[in-house]
């Protein structure tokens, strides 16, 4: 634990309570189409680019296994939400697209995440939005051994 006085310790615990209500919050507060998990709403704008993807891709991207990815794509599939297309190079290779509906759900989805945005950050100065960003960039730098270069930044 932090050996510093009760002071930061107790300034240590509020952050964690706040973290962690705020990702709560981020989490439920986004209205999502009847039987789409958050989840699923990741799945489907990792793919909103235009550019289809394997499933090895997005297993990779996520962190779970190509099984998983499949499974998960065939719920999607069965809602019309996404399409699998065979590689025109390698027919044993298939890729998964967005449908018309799979990209009405994205630009739904991207239209609440706007909405939950604004509710969040609306009366936040753009400095203090730039200092939040680079201290939990910082914080979460020092879980990846001290480095934060790895962590995207949006700043230009």
């Amino acid at each position: 634990m932090i050996d510093a006085g009760e002071g930061r310790r107790q300034a240590v615990e509020e952050l964690i309570l706040l973290i962690r209500e705020l990702s709560r919050r981020f989490k439920y507060g986004i209205q999502l189409p009847e039987g789409l998990s958050l989840m699923d709403g990741w799945f489907l704008r990792m793919l909103a680019d235009g550019t289809p993807k394997s499933a090895g891709a997005l297993a990779r991207h996520f962190g779970v296994s190509q099984s998983y990815v499949t499974n998960w794509a065939e719920r999607l599939v069965r809602r019309g939400l996404v399409r699998r297309e065979r590689s025109a190079l390698d027919r044993r290779i298939v890729y998964l697209a967005l449908t018309e509906a799979g990209r009405r759900a994205v630009d739904n989805l991207e239209a609440e995440r706007r909405r939950l945005a604004e509710a969040l950050f609306g009366n936040v100065t753009d400095e203090e939005l730039w200092a939040l960003a680079d201290l939990l960039r910082r914080m979460l730098g020092r879980l990846d051994g001290g480095s934060a270069d790895r962590l995207p930044s949006g700043r230009s």
